[in-house]
């Protein structure tokens, strides 16, 4: 059992016991990442025939190899390597993301009616939440949007390219 590790100054006791337990660590994880490749190693030379596993034949048989059959078999050799990732199947339904917004539109939504029903003037408060969303709607329109976009544009490297989602119908100069 150690001390203290909180303490800023371990005594040596510690720092030993400590030092050995990464060392211990250190060996086992070492021994369990060299041992599949020991042991692939050995199996391959026991396989292999002695002429087929020399370096020199390697050699020889890459320089016999013009350069688009070598690419060919790298690809394959890869091709065997990776994985096969299908495409994912595209979604019919609507995301969790937007679920969660209509529901929590509604629930809003049915939880203003309901505490506006129960309320003494409910008519008062609903006709409030209206001129709320009218003004809301008129102080929107004061903002300058073209302005905003030109800025914003503006902001953007000469070297980005530009987005083809939000093209506009006339090109705007800054």
């Amino acid at each position: 059992a150690c001390c203290h590790v909180s303490s800023l100054f371990l005594p040596r006791s510690c720092l030993l016991d400590i030092a050995v337990m990464a060392m211990r660590l250190a060996l086992s994880r070492s021994r369990g990442l060299l041992a599949p490749g020991a042991r692939y190693m050995r199996t391959s030379a026991a396989n292999a025939s002695a002429e087929g596993s020399s370096v020199a034949a390697m050699v020889k048989a890459v320089n016999e190899s013009s350069g688009s059959s070598l690419l060919t078999s790298l690809k394959e050799a890869k091709a065997k390597l990776q994985p096969y990732y299908p495409e994912p199947a595209a979604s019919a339904t609507w995301s969790l993301q937007a679920r969660l917004a209509i529901l929590g539109v509604i629930s809003w939504t049915l939880y203003r009616l309901d505490t506006q029903a129960r309320a003494h003037e409910w008519i008062v408060d609903l006709s409030l939440d209206v001129l709320q969303a009218a003004w809301y709607v008129s102080f929107l329109s004061l903002i300058p949007f073209r302005s905003v976009f030109v800025a914003f544009r503006s902001m953007a490297p000469h070297t980005s390219a530009p987005i083809t989602g939000l093209r506009t119908a006339i090109t705007l100069k800054p």
